[in-house]
């Protein structure tokens, strides 16, 4: 789920996480660390120093301070943002995806959907890719699941068993990410889709097998 408008530069450029964006577009010192070290209230347009070339990094409302101090187990609040910031996620339900399509902060515009074929992904980059069974990236009650570094867990490792008799198996695995990028973003595309909220209102590129 990106920024309407995203997709062209996706397509060009990759998925680029945060800190694959910053380092693109030159951003260093105090700058730097007040979009990749700490939460973000708003979304921050960058930059690229050279090119003129922009981008939109969002927000992360729903990473509360106080609550995320309160459940990091062996992590600062930089660490873990750091760490947050260094990946690229994917939602691996339909469910998900549609709720924070129509959630307050994103439901009144457009998004650019990309759905991607996860064999594909998983065959190419699972070097790179990590299964976690929480929203790392949402602290919004008291309660939120402790976190620290081992709740990113490569594929190999990963305990399913154990996560679907914690959470079920509708449950069991919540995010997919990938550290730093994910380049090439067509070769594993299926579709793109121009949504709001639950309607799509275009197709902006689908695969040769889709159409």
């Amino acid at each position: 789920m990106a920024e309407a408008g995203a997709w062209q530069q996706i397509r060009e450029q990759g998925l680029l996480s945060t800190t694959a964006l910053l380092d693109r577009y030159g951003y260093g010192g105090k700058e730097r660390v007040s979009i990749e070290s700490w939460p973000r209230p708003q979304i921050i347009t960058i930059h690229d120093r050279i090119t003129g070339a922009t981008a939109q990094v969002r927000d992360n409302k729903p990473l509360r301070l106080k609550f995320l101090e309160a459940c990091l187990t062996d992590m600062t609040v930089q660490q873990w943002c750091e760490l947050l910031n260094r990946k690229v996620f994917f939602w691996v339900s339909q469910e998900r995806l549609e709720t924070l399509l129509s959630a307050r902060a994103y439901g009144c515009r457009p998004h650019d959907v990309i759905t991607i074929d996860t064999r594909a992904l998983v065959e190419r980059d699972i070097s790179k890719l990590t299964l976690a069974p929480i929203n790392t990236g949402a602290t919004l009650y008291p309660t939120a699941t402790p976190r620290g570094s081992e709740t990113f867990i490569p594929i190999d490792d990963y305990p399913l068993t154990q996560y679907k008799r914690w959470r079920g198996s509708r449950d069991a695995i919540v995010e997919l990410a990938a550290d730093y990028e994910v380049q090439h973003i067509e070769d594993i595309s299926v579709r793109v889709e121009r949504r709001l909220r639950d309607t799509t209102v275009d197709v902006l590129w689908q695969a040769a097998t889709e159409q």
